[in-house]
């Protein structure tokens, strides 16, 4: 097997890769990962795809030798199967995220791998399908959206129950338990982790150290819930099992897990002890990263047994250090963060330093800004607006108009007078299709609920490519790229954003609550001139943008409806893209919009060129787009009707097929009613 892949590698000019790959895990790769006979496949991009799966285990290790291969196997993707093709998205998507930190093209790969392997009818597709769950679990477990991580886990778990994985099913279950941990539900938490447990004992061969972090996780759970004498067997055990297979991590969590249960029941000396220990294991392990973790937790240990010894100077010299350790590792969640941060300013404040645990506390809450611990959330809040009232003012009021307006209201908030500037800006609307049908079948706290989670998902969007939320008006919302300093980059931004937005919206249908019909968005992105500055009275003011540019996009927005492309811009922003042929652009014509003196050129954002099939199918509508539009447009009717059906007959895209239908109705039109001299293409709506 090792010699065949290694054959492969030299058939594909990859070569000086083999002494950079571990053919160990290779030959024996984690349970559960692929099944070996598929290595014995005569599709030499089949086998790659398989070898880029067992290295995505060991990332860091092999992370140049992944690149590499995506790379090779993207120049015959056109060659892949659908099924083949959902793996091939997936760890690229994988790999966006933990090799990049791109939660974007993470997003983007992952919902295309969705695509794929949907496609395909097999228990194979069904099982590898949990896994993207999987992915787009832990990844909004990273962003802090616990509860979206459980729903995505929720999904996994049923597609690995239908296919009888169980293997699959233990590795979901543990997510599900830490989720809830992590969302403080620690009575559900358990259940799923004695589940795990169970399935893991039953059916597993190397099971011990599985086994160890169960226990551990189970006996943090009784603690949590006050049942000290079970959450103290559990720890017990897992200290056993771990010294019967000399596992150092797992005694060190262990010995951490005792040390809080003793700080619990008021026995500190029996928690240093535990302290002691741990140290002792984690100073035989190998593995930097853990280390790092679990010095994190152990200072946060120490930490807490100080503070209830009211030894506070040396109780927030452990903190700052648990806080050092745990900024290291991006195993530590949000909310484990927020949790130490919040610990570390009530200790700051007894301490006699108001102003660093007011810094505390603020950065604790920007840790939670996107997640759903709302007691946490709560907690921090009410700390902050009785121990520091001003700032507590300051941050509730970013909260509702965000931190770029507040810069901009507080600079200019004792003047009598009011003043614009005169800036070049990109501008996105959006807005949510159909969106009166949805209100109408909610009860007013279930739609309160429903159109904060979209928001939630779709400004986050917004902010990670810089831009401001100007306003938000219903489920309506309008950003711009950028206020208070407008860059050269900012029309990609705003594309950028849009198709980020789209990929979004993909993961929130899919878990929305059942009854809850899936929605679709509109989204219209202009660049022009605006006047930015406050508006309003003295007494009364708001910051925002004003000018034609700004009705404009909400214009485009609009028409997304009538043209069947959720996202279109204009050729004023399209022609500022600083990267030719980045993205895929469908023009869409000419168009005379409503209260417009001159048409605008139009064009539909697809997406970006990654060379996937997909991409090589809408490049190739987009050149017959084109060529028609040519002859539309120098008044060859009849020639450009023929393209226009064509078009209609074979886009996939349903909603797209509307542009093409008012091409043709055009079409028929100007054949017996032939346009002026003077008309160059243009179309009224």
């Amino acid at each position: 097997m090792v010699e065949k892949i290694k054959s492969i590698l030299n058939n594909q000019g990859m070569t000086k890769l083999i002494p950079k790959i571990d053919f160990d895990l290779i030959s024996n790769p984690p349970e559960g990962i692929i099944k070996k006979s598929e290595l014995k496949s005569d599709d030499e991009n089949s086998v790659l795809i398989l070898l880029a799966i067992i290295l995505s285990t060991r990332y860091h290790q092999h992370g140049d030798v992944l690149l590499s291969l995506l790379k090779n196997i993207t120049k015959s993707i056109d060659k892949i199967d659908n099924y083949n093709l959902g793996r091939f998205m997936h760890i690229k998507g994988y790999l966006c995220w933990r090799l990049n930190d791109s939660i974007f093209y993470a997003i983007k790969y992952l919902n295309y791998s969705i695509f794929y392997l949907n496609k395909v009818d097999t228990k194979e597709a069904l099982e590898y399908l949990a896994r993207v769950y999987d992915t787009f679990g832990q990844i909004s477990t990273v962003q802090g959206f616990l509860k979206d991580a459980y729903q995505e886990f929720t999904l996994s778990l049923k597609c690995k129950k239908q296919v009888g994985d169980r293997y699959g099913e233990s590795l979901t279950l543990g997510s599900l338990g830490r989720n809830c941990m992590e969302l403080g539900d620690f009575t559900k938490a358990y259940s799923f982790l004695k589940k795990d447990y169970e399935i893991v004992k039953k059916h597993f061969t190397d099971k011990h150290f599985i086994l160890i972090q169960l226990l551990s996780h189970m006996g943090k759970c009784k603690l949590e819930l006050g049942e000290y004498e079970a959450a103290e067997e559990y720890f017990n055990k897992s200290t056993c099992l771990a010294e019967e297979t000399n596992s150092y991590v797992g005694l060190a969590f262990a010995y951490i897990g005792l040390g809080r249960l003793y700080v619990k029941k008021g026995e500190t000396n029996q928690s240093l002890q535990a302290i002691d220990k741990a140290l002792d294991f984690i100073k035989k392990i190998n593995n930097k990263s853990i280390t790092i973790e679990l010095k994190g937790f152990l200072h946060y240990l120490k930490g807490e047994i100080l503070f209830k010894d009211s030894k506070i100077d040396s109780a927030t010299k452990e903190y700052s250090m648990a806080y050092k350790n745990m900024c290291k590792t991006k195993t530590t969640t949000p909310v484990e963060m927020a949790q130490l941060l919040f610990d570390y300013a009530k200790a700051i404040t007894i301490f006699g330093d108001n102003k660093k645990s007011a810094q505390l506390l603020q950065e604790a809450l920007k840790y939670l800004d996107s997640t759903s611990a709302i007691n946490l959330r709560a907690k921090i809040e009410n700390e902050l607006k009785n121990k520091h009232k001003d700032l507590w003012i300051y941050h509730s009021i970013k909260r509702f108009f965000g931190q770029e307006k507040v810069e901009v209201l507080l600079s200019e908030s004792g003047r009598g007078d009011f003043r614009g500037k005169r800036k070049d800006v990109a501008i996105l609307f959006s807005d949510i299709r159909g969106f009166t049908k949805i209100s109408e079948k909610l009860n007013p706290k279930k739609l309160i609920i429903f159109i904060n989670d979209y928001l939630k998902h779709m400004i986050r969007c917004v902010d990670y490519f810089g831009g401001m939320v100007d306003k938000i008006i219903g489920d309506a919302l309008l950003a711009i790229y950028s206020i208070p300093n407008p860059g050269l980059d900012d029309p990609e931004k705003a594309a950028l954003s849009a198709l980020m937005m789209r990929e979004e919206l993909k993961r929130f249908n899919r878990i929305l609550p059942q009854g809850i019909l899936k929605i679709d968005i509109g989204i219209g992105i202009h660049y022009g001139d605006v006047v930015s500055g406050l508006i309003g009275s003295p007494l009364k003011r708001s910051f925002t943008v004003i000018g034609d540019a700004v009705n404009t996009a909400s214009r485009l927005e609009e028409i997304t409806k009538q043209l069947g492309c959720s996202i279109i811009v204009s050729k004023a922003l399209s022609k500022r893209f600083s990267t030719a042929n980045r993205f895929l652009l469908l023009p869409l014509g000419k168009y005379f919009l409503k209260g417009k003196s001159e048409p605008l050129i139009l064009a539909g954002l697809l997406g970006e060129d990654d060379k996937s099939p997909l991409s090589f199918k809408l490049k190739t509508e987009i050149e017959n787009m084109t060529k028609a539009l040519h002859l539309f447009s120098i008044q060859y009717f009849n020639r450009a009707l023929k393209i226009f059906n064509d078009l209609y007959e074979n886009v996939e895209d349903k909603k797209r097929k509307k542009v093409y239908k008012l091409l043709i109705d055009k079409s028929n039109y100007f054949i017996k009613n032939k346009p002026g001299p003077n008309w160059k293409g243009e179309i009224v709506l």
